[in-house]
């Protein structure tokens, strides 16, 4: 059975272009890894300095170079996210999209069985679809941005109609984003867990962050230390109590033993998807 699944790419080809920055180019690498695990023979396409950062070990994953056009204020190694100046982003992103030809001589090099691209690179799916390969759009933002991005829009939608502008209930997100390519957004989402310090107020763009800590406490993967009802700071004997409770007491069996309860069936509900999403992608790429 495992042997099967591993061949159901079947050695379909597979193009995958990510946005040249590190931040999408490594959750697409890890699809890459995947895929090749299916059977897949896997191409990932990005510019040569973000390709010096990737260490690929997988004979079925080949990194191909993309070249951008070249200027002086966009020298090779600026042809990344990675460190470029923040007034050099929009010359960044003109860069790759008048990479455009370069792209098309890949597609005509490699002849890939199907495209993923980024949805910052919206310009890759009419090309391929020039040279007969389907393609498909992922997202590499968290389900905050892209929540974000949706209501934003549907926002200036209902605002052109006469209707009310309703402002997104966690304001503090909005102020934290940043555009890529008029309306796309990313974001870093930081991860919580073990240690869950009530320090929001009560204000209406704290709410989403107190929901999310007393989730983590809810299912049993975190403790929480409240403010002292008097000063409205937390007491450091409270801090240094629910530490040691973590590291020595029993709460920190408990909250570990939860832990790796649901990572493993987030791990479970993970593989379940991915063979759809393989299934899927074999099925597509038997459109061309």
């Amino acid at each position: 059975m495992v042997d099967t699944q591993k061949k159901v790419g079947n050695g379909i080809k597979v193009l995958i272009f990510p946005f040249v920055a590190m931040g999408h180019i490594t959750p697409l690498f890890e699809l890459a890894k995947k895929l090749s695990k299916k059977g897949f023979h896997v191409y990932l396409l990005s510019t040569p300095i973000n390709l010096t950062f990737i260490h690929n070990t997988h004979s079925s994953i080949h990194l191909v170079e993309l070249h951008l056009p070249e200027s002086p204020d966009l020298p090779p190694h600026r042809h990344t996210t990675n460190g470029l100046p923040p007034h050099l982003n929009l010359t960044l992103q003109r860069a790759l999209r008048e990479s455009e030809p370069a792209f098309s001589d890949a597609l005509t090099t490699l002849r890939p069985n199907l495209l993923i691209y980024d949805a910052l690179n919206p310009w890759a799916a009419p090309i391929a679809g020039s040279h007969s390969v389907p393609a498909v759009q992922v997202f590499t933002s968290g389900a905050a941005s892209c929540s974000y991005v949706i209501h934003t829009l549907l926002r200036e939608e209902n605002a052109h109609d006469g209707g009310k502008e309703e402002e997104y209930p966690v304001s503090e997100l909005g102020r934290r984003l940043s555009f890529h390519d008029q309306e796309m957004i990313r974001t870093i989402i930081q991860a919580q867990g073990g240690i869950v310090l009530d320090g929001c107020r009560d204000t209406e763009d704290a709410k989403e962050k107190k929901r999310r800590s007393r989730l983590i406490v809810e299912i049993g993967v975190g403790v929480e230390v409240v403010r002292d009802d008097r000063t409205g700071r937390f007491r450091h004997e409270d801090v240094a109590r629910a530490i040691s409770g973590i590291i020595h007491g029993k709460v920190g069996d408990i909250v570990r033993r939860n832990v790796q309860v649901i990572g493993k069936n987030v791990r479970a509900k993970s593989l379940k998807e991915m063979e759809e999403v393989v299934a899927m992608l074999a099925q597509l790429s038997c459109q061309k």
